[in-house]
């Protein structure tokens, strides 16, 4: 796979696109429904620096839409790191257009890239599940039917992009195989579930706790870490004033401070903010 760029999509004619340059682009068939994803990029180089994703709207896309959208978000951030913001001078951004289908790149490809959504009830009849299996797509998330173990679920017959089983050493794959992932495709889609195998498959309502545990692994919690050093001029500690870190990282500081008096304001992603969840941070250290 190397450094290609894989662009996954739902395309009605379910034909293959014009391929540019070196990206490979993915067709999906028409259809799209509700249910578990672990199937990542394993190029952190493609991931959303701090999990912060840029994004713009062309002027083609209506204002109802557009709310569907930002409802598509909304349910990713809701579970997640991960925070869409308008994009003002950032280099890296996507650009959400109506295309009259569902395409996107898997993960952050480098500058502008392009995401295609549209609304079309009859072809798609979620259309907030549509636009987050793009969103998930442009995360970093490949479809969950080309995990390596696939084979032991699902028969999948067809051969393009979108089919394509990967191997071990291209993906990472976080827990078993998720028939309830929101990027697995349904058995309309061209993908079968194999004799003894009962499942619902292709669902487009939820991310399934499977995407939620995936998403939260290649995006792991950082925190804003504000210091307040009165009489302790530490450098170790200046390297935390208002720098995001990582868990461990705090749990390391907060072990080199124990016995001082410092002032700490963490913010936490909010599935986090539970008194276990800031016991196990603060290591029994006392904490408002």
């Amino acid at each position: 796979m190397g450094q290609d760029s894989y662009i996954c999509g739902l395309d009605p004619s379910g034909e293959m696109n014009s391929i540019l340059r070196n990206d490979k682009y993915c067709t999906i068939l028409e259809e799209e429904e509700d249910m578990f994803s672990d199937v990542c990029t394993n190029d952190g180089k493609k991931l959303w620096e701090y999990g912060i994703v840029p994004y713009v709207f062309n002027d083609n896309v209506s204002d109802e839409l557009k709310k569907l959208v930002m409802e598509a978000m909304k349910r990713i951030t809701r579970v997640s790191v991960i925070k869409f913001v308008k994009r003002m001078n950032q280099r890296d951004y996507i650009k959400i257009s109506d295309k009259g289908k569902f395409s996107s790149y898997v993960g952050r490809i480098g500058g502008k890239q392009n995401l295609h959504v549209t609304k079309d009830e009859i072809r798609w009849p979620n259309t907030v599940g549509s636009v987050m299996h793009e969103l998930m797509h442009a995360l970093g998330f490949y479809h969950e039917h080309c995990r390596p173990d696939r084979n032991e679920y699902v028969h999948v017959g067809r051969t393009s992009r979108n089919y394509e089983r990967f191997k071990e050493s291209d993906v990472l794959c976080y827990g078993p195989y998720d028939f309830e992932s929101i990027m697995h495709y349904s058995e309309k889609q061209g993908v079968m579930l194999i004799p003894g195998v009962n499942a619902r498959i292709g669902q487009r309502e939820r991310l399934s706790d499977g995407d939620i545990n995936a998403l939260n692994n290649i995006y792991p919690a950082k925190y804003y870490c504000y210091i307040n050093t009165s009489g302790y001029p530490n450098s170790y500690m200046l390297n935390y004033v208002g720098r995001l870190r990582k868990r461990r990282s705090i749990q390391r500081l907060i072990r080199r401070s124990q016995t001082q008096n410092l002032y700490y304001r963490l913010k936490l992603p909010r599935q986090e903010t539970n008194p276990l969840f800031l016991s196990q941070l603060f290591n029994g250290c006392s904490f408002p």
